[in-house]
């Protein structure tokens, strides 16, 4: 005869497994636990930019300080943005945030909204703002990006962008050197 302790023990059923693991994950993601194979740090010094040598509608380029703390010298490019009216707008230009700084997180992720300042919005454009987000991989040699760009009229019209994906790779060479 069995006693009444080794008796209660049993495998536990599937669920229960599955649920222990979900809850150590959640543990362990909301701790900040960096993973080796996704989190990076960027580059000290260096720049990063998008292909602009392709014709993408999208460009976005950025510099790393020296610390490798912050990004700054962040330029954006969202070319054309659906409205509310119906239409689409086509900015076609490269919006630079020269004296703008964005927060590196000890994670290698950064994120952040730049306003565009009032004397420098196009003609019936109440309000204009792009925002930046992401991440550094392959151990600091690309940064995967998030950019997105949104128009007010004056009129109350919104053009948005819509979340752009894309990848920047780095250089050590400044790819603008005259700004």
């Amino acid at each position: 005869m069995q006693s009444r302790a080794a008796s209660s023990v049993q495998a536990s059923p599937p669920s229960v497994r599955r649920l222990v693991c979900v809850a150590l994950a959640t543990v362990a993601l909301s701790t900040g636990v960096a993973f080796p194979a996704t989190a990076a740090l960027p580059t000290k010094g260096t720049y990063y930019l998008s292909n602009y040598d392709d014709d993408s509608a999208n460009e976005v380029s950025f510099a790393v300080s020296r610390s490798g703390r912050t990004l700054k010298l962040i330029d954006l490019d969202v070319d054309e943005m659906p409205c509310t009216n119906g239409r689409s707008t086509f900015v076609g230009e490269l919006v630079t945030f020269p004296t703008q700084r964005l927060r590196v997180a000890s994670d290698g992720s950064f994120s952040g909204t730049f306003a565009v300042a009032p004397g420098y919005l196009e003609v019936f454009t109440a309000s204009e703002e792009y925002s930046l987000s992401g991440v550094f991989i392959r151990r600091g040699k690309a940064a995967r990006v998030v950019v997105r760009s949104r128009q007010v009229g004056e009129g109350g019209t919104v053009c948005d962008s819509g979340d752009r994906r894309l990848t920047l790779r780095r250089t050590r060479h400044d790819p603008f050197p005259d700004q």
